[in-house]
């Protein structure tokens, strides 16, 4: 049995890594997206983006590139729950 994304966020908010940190900003940031005016979510996409370029650039700092795939894998899971949902 897989685990919910609540289940998941509430895990990594227990957790003091720089993945759990990531995972927490990638979920809260998915889920708020909807709501958040436009120069929000104009951040919100440029923190996307910032994120894909730092977890593929081998000059990036171990410790950001883990925060990084955080914020990708919470992006990733929430979405994967909307759209699991829908169906």
């Amino acid at each position: 049995m897989s685990r919910t994304v609540d289940e998941k966020l509430r895990y990594n908010e227990q957790q003091n890594t720089m993945f759990s940190t990531g995972y927490t900003i990638g979920i809260k940031n998915y889920r708020n997206y909807p709501k958040s005016s436009d120069e929000s979510k104009r951040n919100i996409d440029a923190i996307i983006r910032t994120a894909k370029a730092g977890v593929k650039d081998p000059a990036t700092d171990k410790d950001m590139r883990q925060l990084y795939k955080g914020m990708l894998c919470g992006f990733r899971d929430a979405a994967n729950e909307r759209k699991n949902g829908k169906k």
